[in-house]
């Protein structure tokens, strides 16, 4: 992420930003601060002032440029220390090799690192403050991360106290976790580094079953000794992952930890009730390494993707979904995220194209779909989004064949979804029969604007906007939007509606054109306020928006060639973001968990 989106940039970094680096060979690499400030001596020459004395071998420098290059040296030679008017000094506790390396570096700005003498430099660097040296080392270290040494590298950072170095190890050793955990020597991982491991939510590449096992296998390698680990490491397990014969088959002898039986008794509920899961949402319930992701669908018969985005990172990583299974046409559907599980609800049966009643909810944990109980009312062009407690489906258009003659019947009926029970109810009709509106909950309340309406005298589209109060059960109008939409995106951000594109009448009143007037609603004062206009050149903005780090997210361009776009509330501006490719339909945001290189 830039660092204008609010990323502070970690000092080691920053001291390597104006660094070049030559590689020498495969092990070898020559680093070039060019920050570096040029001295006017050389080593050696004759107006060398001080002879420094490393193990068997003497150094002979110059007090300036030593004083200028280390805090350490600058005390000495400054204050009142003994050193200060000696012509030979004794340096204890480092090796000639490191000192060399950074006496380079003094003189001429650069120092070579390998793996031969990186320790040594770091402990040069470490003892004289050189913090230039400490970075290199570190980026050196990073860079070479390998199956045989990352036990070495956490040798060396906590020896050399770099603390930061830790998170790029665990980060290593989680995404080669696999590989690794094969390996005898990772049997001798120390308590502390794999307590560390899994405390930390670094993407893992393995199931969460797979690490359990792993981490029963360490502790029975030396279960006298590791008794005692059993408890803290065993509750760090994220037990909801597990399937249920995994759960089912979990040892008594684990089971006799009390703290640990009561994390396993919780993820064996959490099991027994998959659609109750959308209710239950905690760090135990999602793959470590989870982050917030966009995900875009596109679903048509030769083009079924998943396309996963990190905001602030360039490019977006493609998986293929199979929707060929549902009864409904996935591109057709309505969707909306509850709980962090997708859902699809509606749409138009396959083979008949009748509208749908079926449901669906997507796990992103697994990539699995689940069927769940139908609407009540098979829909289409309606609205679909969460509450706290369920979802609700917003009016739509119900497409039927009869005596081989279609027909569409625009619904007033609005249904609710409680996973609790796994059923759809019917709440109070919206007060005008309706399709193609936008729906969004703030505050348990339900806010429905837009639309096509039923009523021959209404506007094409309308303009109405309404809210539904469940605790009283009564729809409530409010004050229309400035602009008729239809097919419109309506999402809440700090207690305010915003709505963007769709279509609303042309000049003729007859056909329809691409909206780019957009407005923003004030619960508080029941107020619309227009907003910056969409850019032209992003042609048409969908329904499809999401929320991500106060951006809202919008599918935009036309079918053939899909863009994503963002709106800044704080800004009042809109930003391309990147172009998608044909066929992208839907976009929602989920906790994914992707390998590092993507995120």
């Amino acid at each position: 992420m830039a660092a204008g989106g609010g990323w502070n940039m970690p000092e080691y970094a920053r001291l390597l930003q104006e660094t070049e680096q030559i590689q020498i060979s495969k092990d070898k690499c020559k680093y070039m601060n060019n920050n570096y400030k040029k001295v006017p001596f050389k080593m050696y020459d004759y107006r060398c002032d001080i002879k420094l004395n490393v193990e068997k071998e003497t150094f002979r420098a110059h007090r300036d440029v030593l004083a200028e290059a280390s805090d350490y040296f600058s005390a000495m030679f400054s204050h009142n220390m003994v050193e200060k008017e000696k012509d030979a000094i004794e340096l204890k506790g480092i090796s000639p090799r490191g000192f060399r390396a950074m006496m380079d570096y003094f003189y001429h700005g650069h120092v070579t690192v390998e793996p031969a003498n990186v320790e040594d430099v770091l402990e040069a660097a470490r003892f004289f403050h050189i913090e230039w040296l400490i970075a290199v080392c570190r980026e050196f270290l990073v860079k070479r991360l390998s199956m045989d040494n990352y036990l070495w590298a956490l040798q060396l950072a906590d020896r050399y106290c770099l603390g930061d170095l830790h998170t790029d190890i665990f980060k290593f050793v989680a995404y080669n976790f696999s590989e690794l955990a094969v390996q005898p020597v990772f049997m001798e991982l120390s308590y502390e580094l794999l307590f560390a491991l899994l405390s930390e939510d670094h993407y893992i590449d393995a199931p969460e079953g797979h690490i359990f096992k792993v981490v029963c296998r360490w502790l029975d390698s030396d279960a006298e000794q590791r008794k005692q680990y059993s408890a803290s490491l065993l509750t760090l397990i994220r037990y909801p992952l597990l399937d249920k014969e995994e759960l089912e088959s979990i040892s008594e002898v684990i089971l006799e930890i009390p703290e640990v039986k009561e994390c396993i008794d919780e993820a064996i509920k959490y099991n027994a009730n998959p659609t109750k899961q959308c209710l239950l949402d905690s760090d135990n319930t999602h793959v470590r390494g989870s982050r917030d992701t966009l995900v875009l669908f596109s679903a048509v018969d030769d083009a079924n993707m998943i396309q996963y985005k990190a905001p602030g990172c360039d490019g977006f990583f493609s998986q293929k979904v199979d929707t060929s299974f549902m009864q409904s046409v996935f591109e057709f559907a309505s969707v909306s995220v509850l709980g962090d599980f997708l859902f699809v609800a509606g749409g138009y049966n396959r083979g008949t194209w009748c509208s749908s009643p079926a449901f669906y909810s997507y796990n992103p944990r697994n990539r699995l779909w689940a069927q769940l109980s139908s609407m009540k009312q098979p829909r289409v062009s309606f609205s679909l989004c969460s509450a706290n407690q369920g979802l609700y489906a917003v009016t739509g258009i119900e497409h039927i064949v009869l005596d081989g003659i279609d027909r569409e019947i625009i619904l007033e009926s609005v249904e609710f979804y409680d996973p609790m029970t796994n059923l759809w109810h019917f709440i109070p009709e919206l007060p005008i029969a309706c399709f193609s509106a936008a729906a969004c909950v703030v505050d348990e309340k339900l806010y429905v604007s837009g639309g096509i309406s039923a009523d021959p005298e209404d506007t094409v589209p309308v303009s109405y906007h309404h809210v539904y109060i469940p605790k009283e059960q009564i729809w409530i109008p409010k004050s229309r939007m400035l602009t008729e939409h239809q097919g419109h995106g309506m999402i809440c951000h700090q207690n305010k509606l915003y709505v963007f594109g769709g279509y609303t009448a042309g000049e003729d009143t007859i056909s329809f054109v691409d909206c780019h007037k957009c407005e923003m609603y004030d619960i508080d004062l029941d107020q619309w306020t227009r907003i910056a206009d969409s850019p032209k050149e992003y042609l048409h903005f969908s329904n499809s928006l999401t929320l991500q780090d106060d951006k809202v997210y919008i599918l935009g361009g036309k079918a053939s060639l899909r863009t994503l776009h963002t709106y800044d509330p704080e800004t009042n501006d809109f930003t391309n973001v990147e172009v998608y490719g044909p066929d992208v339909q839907k976009i929602v945001r989920l906790k994914v968990a992707l390998p590092l290189d993507l995120m």
